[in-house]
């Protein structure tokens, strides 16, 4: 048989809604942030590798999500489009696992890695953060 419990807390609702009011006021709030003269003037006595980790920490997490989904759409819409014109072929050997685009896709997912090094650098050590991402 079926039984159903039901959670007892706070009594705040925890739905779609607010969850996407939360995350919209989290980005409102790190764009806010970007157009700050504060942080132009922070930025401009940053060192390199903290610059990228406050970039990171901020506004850079929200344009490296966007990346990483168009990255998605590129990915799938040409491999749609080499399938619908017959370009992808393993028996005949067409197929270059090292083509242009692969690499620049790779190149790119590389370069999203570089600002969390630096988080990571900065806050726990560079070799700490080298053993975690490899």
């Amino acid at each position: 048989t079926f039984k159903e419990y039901i959670q007892v807390g706070k009594g705040r609702d925890v739905g779609m809604s607010q969850i996407y009011q939360f995350e919209a006021k989290l980005s409102q709030g790190a764009g806010e942030q970007s157009l700050s003269r504060d942080v132009y003037r922070l930025c401009h006595r940053l060192d390199f590798s903290r610059l990228l980790s406050y970039y990171f920490g901020g506004i850079g997490h929200y344009f490296s999500n966007v990346l990483t989904v168009l990255t998605v759409y590129v990915v799938v819409y040409l491999m749609a489009i080499l399938a619908l014109y017959d370009l992808e072929k393993i028996g005949d050997r067409l197929i270059t696992p090292m083509g242009t685009i692969q690499m620049l896709l790779g190149g790119l997912g590389l370069l999203q890695t570089i600002p969390l090094f630096s988080t990571l650098g900065v806050e726990r050590g560079w070799w700490a953060s080298f053993r975690e991402l490899v």
